[in-house]
């Protein structure tokens, strides 16, 4: 499917859950790819599959949706967003329950009432490349607290992606690792404040935070680099 624009007409209708609904909504369904198509305006999700394999977005964009802009549902596996803008939305990428070897390139999750990208609960081996992650006013990227051990996302790959001005309704962090996601490796990314403020702390590391690789990463603006509250542990 290519070269489309779906306009919700927001105003003019009810919100709708996006594990049921959305501007575009496949459930089910393998190996479909999406070029060039614009999700806006939807009250509820911009793009949302739910239990798909092998779905692939390039040059997508989901702009001024009520919840998610990008939501790779339960179950997914292996999801491509490529070259995709994510603006204005709730949240820019959301990575549903147990999704896997994902990849979002080159994207932009930008000015999202919450967060740009959020992982999740079991969602393991996913990268995110070369992205640029910037205003977003919760946090740049969120590990979610889903709770102990198996529970949380391991094994995801955040590299060589501009994380900047996250964060200015809240803490103000560019990552936040929360509970207990293991083997998380965050590498040459670009931390950045540009005089706003709003992205306080670059990287927030929670107490059950293990294996974790954090090498090669740029720092500019902030109060704080890297909080490591496991420093705090007796």
């Amino acid at each position: 499917m290519e070269s489309l624009v779906l306009d919700g007409n927001r105003s003019a209708n009810e919100e709708i859950n996006g594990n049921y609904a959305g501007g575009l909504f496949i459930q089910n369904c393998d190996r479909h790819t999406y070029l060039n198509v614009v999700s806006r305006s939807y009250n509820g999700d911009g793009f949302s599959f739910q239990v798909c394999d092998d779905i692939r977005f390039e040059n997508c964009e989901s702009m001024c949706n009520a919840n998610l802009g990008f939501h790779p549902g339960s179950g997914s596996q292996r999801p491509e967003i490529v070259q995709c803008v994510a603006r204005e939305n709730s949240q820019g990428v959301f990575f549903c329950w147990g999704v896997s070897d994902g990849l979002v390139r080159e994207c932009r999750p930008t000015d999202n009432a919450d967060f740009g990208v959020s992982i999740g609960h079991r969602d393991t081996d996913n990268q995110i490349i070369g992205c640029i992650i910037e205003d977003n006013r919760r946090c740049g990227i969120l590990f979610r607290d889903e709770g102990e051990g198996f529970l949380a996302g391991h094994r995801n790959t955040i590299a060589q992606c501009v994380i900047r001005d996250n964060g200015g309704s809240e803490n103000g962090r560019g990552i936040d690792m929360r509970k207990e996601p293991c083997n998380v490796v965050i590498r040459n990314n670009s931390f950045e404040d540009s005089g706003s403020g709003q992205q306080k702390i670059g990287l927030r590391i929670d107490r059950g935070v293990r294996q974790e690789s954090v090498d090669g990463n740029r720092f500019s603006g902030m109060a704080e680099t890297i909080r490591d509250d496991r420093s705090s542990e007796s």
